[in-house]
């Protein structure tokens, strides 16, 4: 197929513009005229030479009406202004359609709500026996991790304020590390002199002048706060306050256990602060605090 066939021949010549006529008919007469003249590479073959002298004809007719009809619009014009008339007014374009979108917005209250009592009520009826069983298992696996995530929430924050209180203690310690060697330190018997053991001093530490009076248990109701060890055999231990007593290895760390009662506050002891929490695992406040 020549290349004007393909690039003109699947369109109407009728529909082209002056313009695109006038080019057309050059590059058809150069093709035609190469030839008959022989110019190499520009002969055509028989069906070549019938389809563009087709197309040509085609664009000669074309050509002819548009010349005609605009002659006829030019001589109908000086009629009608040698007579007077007055030139026809111009058709209004058609108004373009409404947007689908609009018109389904028009009408969208006619379409029924998904999520209507009707719907719910046909849902509910679809419903078999497995499928509520299903229902009812997912209900109760959701509302047991509700139940368990806060129950682990409040766990957390009552342990929070173990540690604070723990916190508090050990401030009250470092506070009072040089203040009890004085004969008026309060309480008495936390005070550095003879007879003054831990075991009593412990004891002062949840009366009113210690730092755990009135501080109870969160987990354990009416259960003192502050315990010798998280003893895995007591589960009235887990939130308490244990404060234990350190002894220096040959390696140079501290190995700790709980106090038996008898220490001398009198003595320089070495301390850890530890709280008991679930589990019984040990929440480590404050190590090798030097007393």
């Amino acid at each position: 197929m020549h290349p004007l066939q393909r690039k003109y021949g699947g369109s109407d010549p009728a529909a082209w513009d002056d313009a695109k006529r006038a080019a057309a008919r050059e590059e058809f007469q150069k093709a035609i005229a190469d030839d008959r003249a022989g110019v190499p590479g520009g002969k055509l073959s028989l069906a070549d030479r019938t389809a563009l002298i087709r197309i040509w004809i085609d664009i000669r007719g074309a050509q002819s009406a548009a010349e005609e009809a605009a002659a006829a619009a030019a001589a109908a014009a000086e009629a009608r202004a040698a007579s007077g008339e007055a030139l026809p007014e111009p058709v209004p374009a058609p108004r373009p359609p409404a947007p689908r979108l609009a018109r389904h917005q028009d009408h969208k209250h006619k379409h029924p709500p998904l999520f209507g009592p009707r719907q719910i009520w046909s849902f509910i009826r679809s419903l078999t026996l497995p499928d509520v069983v299903f229902l009812c298992a997912l209900c109760g696996v959701t509302v047991a991790i509700v139940l368990l995530g806060k129950h682990s929430i409040g766990e957390v924050r009552r342990i929070e304020d173990v540690k604070t209180e723990a916190e508090n203690v050990v401030v009250w310690l470092k506070d009072t590390a040089e203040k009890r060697s004085a004969e008026d330190f309060e309480p008495a018997a936390c005070r550095k002199q003879d007879g003054a053991t831990w075991s009593k001093c412990a004891a002062a530490l949840v009366e009113a002048a210690g730092p755990l009076h009135e501080k109870f248990n969160p987990f354990v109701e009416g259960r003192p706060l502050l315990q010798r060890k998280c003893d895995a055999a007591d589960w009235k231990n887990i939130g308490s306050i244990i404060i234990e007593k350190g002894v220096l290895q040959a390696s140079g760390s501290y190995t700790y256990s709980s106090f038996d009662g008898t220490e001398p506050m009198a003595k320089d002891l070495t301390v850890r602060v530890v709280v008991c929490g679930r589990g019984f695992h040990l929440v480590k406040v404050v190590a090798e605090l030097s007393l």
